[in-house]
């Protein structure tokens, strides 16, 4: 049977606010080590499937497609996991393939154990036919998971699931832990297409028969294969386990003692971070002094950061936020107040990337903005003008060729160009090495949305 690796990545970054924000969500966050969470999920399955497809939505395919080098399905619109699972299942032309679907931004200490328990799982998803769900040991009692409740084992490691239980309070996750018959709902699933196929026809026929119907209409690309947004929108909102799952008969529980960890909060992320001499958590380009202060998470990326009689605090600067906290369990509500409050940091962070590089917002005042651009080799912007700016760039690195109103030339180092406002203009790398411009925009407005794209190599 041919084993299919499918990776759910739609998030939206509420939870790691102010690292992610809808434009840039937590599966994309290098923060192991310069590496992606999404990249580390593909990277574990590497030599046990032969095909990898990451399931993502329309904002983010550049961004998944920068970690990762994979056959992505384009979601228009979030419909949950079910919807996600359907259609990369119904996909697949192999009628007898094995999947594993897992989502992107979850951390496995132990790989090997990991690649032993998805080999486990997937011999009991083709010798028995079963839909197999991954129970992890809880080493604590966690009131933020769901858990699975346990039979003792039947074969080949399986054991039946007795009960599923929403996330408990204290006392109830403490007495789940002493029964050892409780194990961390963890949202790793494992089936084969027939077993999957037929629980949908069994439970969810009309999620099927939309599956269908939307791969029909779909935008077939080069590794991209695009849901049309009418047919998006049919789906139910629905996940794995409220569609299938808690009204499955053949289900059988995986109990997995691997280290895992699903990365929800800042101080889960921060726990991913080096950890200093003197105990604290600081992420990669962060420097931090410290007197008398540990147990801290601190991502304050190009800073130093120096800490007094500190502990146990998370700290996150991103430059146009700034996060304190020492009580994780409030930082939920704290956050939302704050994305309601100021809207505009709930999507976008002072830099963002693209697929042709990146660029970096230095100044944002009333009636002009200050950008850093980097358009990386072979990167080219899009064919564009504006109603309500005009623009100045400097070159100040690499050789830089900008087509304006169809004039195209080359600027190098300290060479400047203006562009006025209507012009129609666009800036090519045709070398080697990075470019970068510094743009200076001057106008009445100087939102993103005063973009009017003739043409875009990257379809946007």
């Amino acid at each position: 049977m041919r084993r299919y690796h499918v990776v759910l990545c739609g998030g939206h970054g509420k939870r790691l606010w102010p690292l992610s924000r809808e434009n840039y969500p937590k599966p994309i966050l290098p923060v192991l080590n310069g590496k992606s969470l999404l990249g580390d999920t593909v990277d574990r399955h590497q030599g046990l499937v032969d095909q990898t497809v990451v399931v993502t939505n329309h904002q983010h395919v550049h961004l998944v497609q920068d970690c990762v080098s994979a056959p992505l399905i384009v979601e228009p619109m979030a419909r949950n996991t079910l919807a996600a699972i359907a259609l990369a299942v119904v996909a697949t032309s192999d009628s007898d393939a094995l999947f594993m679907v897992t989502p992107s931004d979850h951390c496995i200490g132990d790989v090997e154990q990991y690649q032993s328990a998805v080999n486990q799982a997937m011999l009991i998803a083709e010798t028995e036919s079963k839909i197999v769900l991954f129970g992890v040991t809880p080493t604590r009692p966690d009131t933020g998971f769901g858990y699975l409740e346990m039979g003792a084992e039947v074969s080949l490691g399986g054991c039946p699931i007795v009960a599923f239980h929403e996330k408990p309070d204290a006392q109830t996750a403490e007495h789940y832990v002493a029964q050892n018959t409780f194990f961390w709902n963890s949202g790793l699933f494992c089936f084969s297409k027939q077993s999957l196929v037929a629980e949908l026809e069994r439970y969810q026929p009309a999620v099927l028969a939309q599956a269908i119907a939307a791969l029909e209409s779909a935008d077939y690309g080069e590794q991209v294969l695009v849901i049309q947004p009418n047919c998006m929108a049919q789906f139910p909102d629905l996940s794995m386990d409220y569609g299938i799952m808690e009204h499955s008969a053949n289900l059988v529980g995986l109990p997995v003692a691997f280290d895992w960890q699903d990365v929800g909060s800042l101080r889960a992320l921060g726990g991913l971070f080096p950890q200093t001499d003197d105990g604290n958590f600081v992420q990669s380009g962060t420097t931090v002094m410290t007197q008398n202060s540990s147990g801290n998470c601190v991502a304050c990326p190009d800073k130093v950061v120096a800490l007094n009689g500190i502990h146990d605090a998370v700290i996150v600067d991103t430059g146009d936020a700034l996060l304190i906290s020492q009580d994780s369990d409030s930082v939920p509500t704290l956050i939302e107040s704050v994305r309601a409050a100021y809207p505009q940091l709930k999507q976008t962070t002072r830099w963002e990337q693209r697929p042709w590089g990146r660029f970096d917002v230095l100044v944002d005042a009333d009636g002009y903005k200050v950008k850093k651009i980097t358009v990386n080799p072979g990167g080219i912007l899009s064919l564009q003008y504006h109603h309500h700016r005009e623009e100045h760039w400097v070159v100040v690195a690499g050789v830089a060729t900008i087509e304006i109103d169809k004039a195209c030339h080359d600027y190098g180092v300290s060479q400047t160009v203006f562009i006025p406002k209507g012009s129609t203009h666009r800036l090519t790398n045709k070398t080697d090495k990075p470019v970068v411009i510094i743009e200076t925009q001057l106008g009445s407005y100087l939102g993103e949305d005063d973009i009017v794209r003739v043409g875009d190599v990257y379809g946007r």
